[in-house]
C-alpha cells in the first residue's frame, strides 16, 4: 500500500517542461473543504485522461484543482480500505492486497502529478499546495498502516504464503505489504504509535522545508563568465543560453551558467577549461554533487568523491 509516488511521472514531466500549472485565486466553491460540490466535475484529476499513454493534462490543471481531488482522493480512499477492513469473508490475495493496490486511485494520481512537479518544475503556488497537502497525506497513510484490521487480514495471507499456492508475483506482494505494514508502526501498542505518527509529521516537516532550501539555494548558485575564451568547446547554444541568462541578470555582454540542466550539462561535458567547472570561488561540479548527495544519502561521501572522474569523462 506504501507506494513511491514522487518520481513515477519523470518523463511525464519533462514534456511539460516550461508549463507551469495554471496559477489563479481558488475557486470560491473548490476550496478544499467540500470535495463533492458539483464543480468537481470540471476537476481534470476527477475525469479519465484522454491521453493513450494517460498523462496527465498539465495544460488543463490549475492550481486551485489540488486540494479539492486530495480531500476527495481521501476520502474515496478511506472508504475503500474500510471496506476491505471488514470484509466478513477471509482474507485472499483477491480481497485484500489486490483490494488495497487497487484503493486510492484518484489521491494517487493528484499526489503523482503535485510531487513531481514541485520537484521538477515548482512555484510558489504549488510549493503551498504541497505544504498543505503533504501532513494530510502523510497522516493519512499512517492511519492505513496501522489498521490493525488491515494488517490482521495481510498477517493471515503472510503467515499461509507457503501452503497457499501463489505464484511468484502474488508471494512476493504480499511479503512486500507485511514488511511495508510492519516497518510503518502496524506491531506498536497504540501510545508508541501515536510517537510514530509524531515522527512522521515532524520529518514531512523537515522534507517541505528542505526541499525549499534545496530549490532557492539551487536557483541562487551561478558562475558568472566574462571571458569568452573560457567558453571553448561549448556548444553554440549553450553559450547563447549563458548569454540569455546574464542577461536576464543584468550582465550583459557576459555568460551565466547554473545548476539547471540545459546550463550545467553542456559545461560538464563540452567545456575545455576545467577551471570553470572545477575552480574558483563557485565550483559548479561540487555544487551539482552536493545537491544530489541528500536524494542518494546511501553512498558514502567517498564514492561521490570519485563520480568526479566520471562525470567528467
Amino acid at each position: 500500500i506504501m507506494k513511491h509516488h514522487f518520481l513515477l511521472l519523470a518523463a511525464a514531466v519533462c514534456m511539460s517542461s516550461g508549463m507551469q500549472t495554471n496559477a489563479e485565486e481558488p475557486h470560491k466553491c473548490c476550496g478544499g473543504q467540500n470535495p463533492n460540490h458539483t464543480c468537481m466535475k470540471d476537476n481534470p484529476f476527477v475525469k479519465p485522461y484522454s491521453d493513450p499513454f494517460e498523462i496527465p493534462p498539465f495544460e488543463s490543471i490549475k492550481i486551485s484543482d489540488y486540494m479539492p481531488a486530495i480531500n476527495l482522493g481521501i476520502k474515496k480512499q478511506k472508504a475503500e480500505i474500510e471496506a476491505i477492513a471488514t470484509n466478513q469473508e477471509a482474507p485472499t490475495f483477491e480481497n485484500t492486497i489486490l483490494a488495497m493496490e487497487e484503493s486510492g486511485q484518484l489521491l494517487d494520481r493528484v499526489m503523482r502529478v503535485l510531487m513531481s512537479l514541485n520537484e521538477t518544475n515548482s512555484s510558489p503556488e504549488l510549493e503551498a499546495v504541497t505544504e498543505e497537502a503533504m501532513p494530510l497525506y502523510s497522516l493519512h497513510q499512517d492511519g492505513i498502516m496501522m489498521d490493525a484490521r488491515l494488517f490482521d487480514r495481510v498477517k493471515a495471507l503472510y503467515d499461509n504464503r507457503d501452503k497457499a499456492g501463489y505464484d511468484v508475483a502474488q508471494r512476493r506482494a504480499i511479503e512486500q505489504s507485511y514488511k511495508d505494514f510492519t516497518r510503518n508502526g502496524a506491531l506498536l501498542n497504540a501510545a508508541d504509535q501515536e510517537t510514530l505518527k509524531q515522527i512522521n509529521a515532524k520529518l514531512t516537516d523537515l522534507y517541505l522545508k528542505f526541499n525549499k532550501n534545496l530549490l532557492n539555494a539551487t536557483n541562487a548558485f551561478e558562475i558568472v563568465v566574462d571571458n569568452e575564451n573560457q567558453l571553448a568547446g561549448l556548444p553554440s547554444s549553450s553559450v547563447a543560453q549563458a548569454a540569455d541568462d546574464a542577461r536576464s541578470r543584468g550582465l550583459d555582454g557576459k555568460w551565466v551558467f547554473t545548476l539547471h540542466a540545459p546550463s550545467r550539462l553542456p559545461l560538464l561535458q563540452y567545456a575545455y577549461l576545467l577551471h570553470i567547472v572545477l575552480c574558483g570561488r563557485k565550483n559548479l561540479l561540487f555544487a551539482y554533487i552536493l545537491m544530489l548527495m541528500p536524494q542518494h544519502s546511501h553512498f558514502p561521501t567517498v564514492q561521490w568523491l570519485r563520480y568526479f572522474p566520471i562525470q567528467l569523462s
